[in-house]
């Protein structure tokens, strides 16, 4: 019987699924000669708490730091949403926001 000879097109490679900000989202298995960032397969990143960056420059998985909104983004966020309703909300809550709003762009007050 003759041995079958394994296709190099066949062999695979564990990736990392990255957004747009290269946070990790998850793995699929790819051909190896697809291009992306390699994983070991029994990577055990995502059963790990929080979430974690990939960065270029050293090759490593980096855990990120805020692992939730402050509660001031959320508060933030809730303000804009009852805003986009249409429903009045004290001026003191929209001037608080857009101090917010400013010193995190950096600006003066």
């Amino acid at each position: 019987m003759a041995k079958k000879r394994r296709d190099p097109e066949a062999a695979t490679k564990t990736v990392a699924i990255l957004d747009d900000q290269k946070i990790l989202r998850g793995f699929k298995e790819v051909a190896i000669t697809v291009p992306g960032v390699e994983v070991p397969p029994d990577c055990d990143l995502l059963e790990q708490k929080g979430l974690f960056r990939y960065v270029e420059k050293t090759g490593q998985f980096k855990p990120i730091r805020e692992k939730t909104p402050s509660s001031e983004d959320a508060l933030i966020a809730i303000i804009n949403a009852i805003e986009t309703a249409g429903i009045d909300i004290a001026p003191v809550a929209t001037d608080w926001r857009d101090f917010r709003n400013k010193r995190k762009a950096g600006g003066d007050d």
